[in-house]
């Protein structure tokens, strides 16, 4: 089977499609990722701008993820490209949860940060996409110590420091 050339990393070949590369090719597939954002802004007031914003956003991670699945294609890259994708997972995981945190802190304060919640919602949309590459016991065990790691540097409440 021969490869064809990419539009996406230019002299990079196109992943095989039944393969672990080909598989996270087809989850970075800007289309359906551009889909997720038109499904976002649907129900959020956003600005031209900040609907540039997110589209951008997600042509970002939607060109990582391709890349990544293009540099390693090969069959021979099956074992550095499976711990990549979830160091990538982590990557999004720790972003999507950024987003819904200060999106939880704003609904507190009764505040609706429409721009947040969309990159929040293409985030999770986009980790849902690769959480299939991975198998369920590795996402535990990631999301366990990614959570184990956070709790252990956010500091008791009586040593924070008041900046004013």
């Amino acid at each position: 089977m021969g490869y064809l050339s990419s539009p996406r990393a230019s002299g990079l070949p196109l992943p095989q499609p039944n393969t672990l590369a080909g598989h996270l090719w087809m989850a970075g597939d800007p289309g359906v990722i551009d889909e997720m954002v038109s499904v976002a802004v649907a129900s959020l007031n956003l600005s031209e701008a900040e609907i540039e914003d997110l589209r951008l956003y997600a042509q970002e991670r939607s060109a990582a993820i391709q890349t990544l699945a293009q540099a390693l294609g090969h069959a021979e890259d099956e074992p550095e490209l499976y711990p990549t994708i979830a160091a990538l997972w982590l990557e999004l995981r720790f972003d999507w949860q950024r987003h819904n945190e200060v999106m939880n802190y704003a609904a507190t304060r009764i505040m609706p940060l429409p721009r947040v919640a969309a990159h929040g919602a293409v985030g999770s949309a986009i980790l849902a996409r690769l959480e299939d590459l991975l198998l369920p016991e590795h996402r535990d065990e990631l999301a366990g110590h990614a959570i184990r790691l956070l709790e252990a540097v956010v500091p008791p409440q009586t040593q924070l420091v008041n900046p004013s």
